[in-house]
């Protein structure tokens, strides 16, 4: 087999070449395959290997796969597939992708839960499982934690069956493939009105206090807020100031990869110009025997306990029911109280598609009320005329 850029894989003895197969088209010319191909002799025999991928990483991984089986002998049967086989198998190909950390730890729990009910609950073959044992798995996920959770470990457990298919071909037919799923509708989101987000900037200690504007002013999540850093708070004499939003994500990046800029409110200015400035970073954890000089990188869990804490100070009605998105949630409720028109709003929060946003400015727009207090359907007099072929 004709292969261009070859390259060479060693595995214990066997030395397997990849690289991109040369084939002619039916015109006569001769092209390059985009997928990888291998090819290798063992002990006399030769192999010649379709990969499948257009990914150096995976074709290597491919590679040592083929050489286990090769080393293994070809003419003993495989062994069955198992779930847990599957899933591991799975998160090493979500591995070699490149994915995000918290997007490889949200599999990880998602294929472990998975697996334990299907070797608890199912206890079958792999290959006798069935789109009605999906629908049972869907349900007792469902009743756990609810139709929303239930849904996104679903659609990763239907990515997983379909790449086992069609990638992997580990599977000889996808038994989810029939089942489709309608998405939840998002959940009503805790949101601080004016008045609550004024009393607790009023009742906060000066390392909260801060936090909660920068949130509440700004519409940051808590990632960003946790890396902003003082070259990306812009504050010139002659205006009212950016924030550079370049971090807060698993990946050095935003949560869309996008850098924005948020005009600074002067409240919030005030605040930020009054700070220390300790290092870098903007936002440190609270000064204690741990963080003494208080150089200490902010923790999330330890300041959505101090907002509850403060929640409860202030006395607000289900005060553990708000999280430090709530602030986020707020900003987006108050430009809809605003009219700022949705496409800004939508910039200056980072969001490439919202459905969240798109509620709060539902909620709030005062056209579709006038709209509604339009409407004018003609008044009937109620006052009963005598009947004419009575008289």
């Amino acid at each position: 087999m004709k292969l261009v850029g070859r390259k060479t894989v060693q595995v214990g003895e066997i030395n397997i070449q990849f690289g991109h197969r040369v084939y002619r088209d039916p015109d006569g010319a001769e092209r390059n395959s985009q997928t990888f191909y291998a090819e290798c002799g063992y002990q006399g025999r030769r192999y010649a290997v379709p990969l499948e991928t257009t990914s150096e990483a995976l074709a290597i991984h491919r590679i040592h796969e083929l050489a286990e089986r090769i080393l293994a002998g070809e003419h003993q049967k495989p062994a069955k597939l198992t779930f847990p086989e599957l899933g591991r198998r799975y998160l090493e190909y979500q591995h070699l992708l490149g994915r995000a950390k918290t997007t490889q730890t949200k599999y990880e729990y998602i294929l472990s839960t998975f697996v334990a009910w299907a070797n608890t609950q199912f206890a079958k073959p792999i290959g006798k499982f069935t789109e009605n044992d999906f629908w049972t798995w869907f349900g007792s996920v469902a009743k756990a934690y609810g139709k929303k959770t239930a849904y996104d470990r679903a659609i990763v457990v239907k990515q997983m069956f379909k790449w086992a298919v069609n990638k992997a071909k580990l599977l000889p037919a996808n038994p989810v493939s029939g089942a489709t799923m309608r998405k939840p509708a998002p959940n009503e989101q805790p949101v601080f009105s004016p008045e609550q987000v004024s009393k607790m900037l009023a009742m906060a200690n000066d390392h909260l206090r801060p936090i909660i504007a920068t949130m509440a002013y700004a519409g940051l999540r808590f990632g960003e807020c946790r890396d902003l850093t003082w070259d990306h708070v812009l504050l010139p004499p002659d205006g009212p100031g950016h924030l550079v939003i370049r971090k807060g994500g698993s990946a050095d990046t935003t949560k869309t990869g996008d850098v924005r800029r948020i005009p600074i409110h002067s409240d919030l200015r005030k605040m930020l110009e009054a700070m220390r400035r300790v290092d870098e970073r903007v936002f440190h954890a609270p000064v204690s025997k741990r963080n003494a000089d208080g150089t200490k990188m902010l923790n999330e869990s330890t300041t959505v306990k101090s907002l509850k804490k403060l929640c409860r100070q202030c006395k607000f009605p289900g005060a553990d029911k708000f999280k430090l998105h709530s602030l986020r949630h707020t900003f987006a409720s108050m430009m809809a109280r605003s009219k700022v028109p949705i496409q800004y709003a939508q910039a200056l929060m980072g969001h490439r598609n919202s459905q969240i946003l798109a509620i709060y400015y539902h909620v709030y727009d005062d056209t579709a009320v006038e709209a509604i207090q339009a409407i004018q359907y003609p008044k009937l007099s109620t006052d009963k005329k005598p009947n004419a072929s009575a008289a």
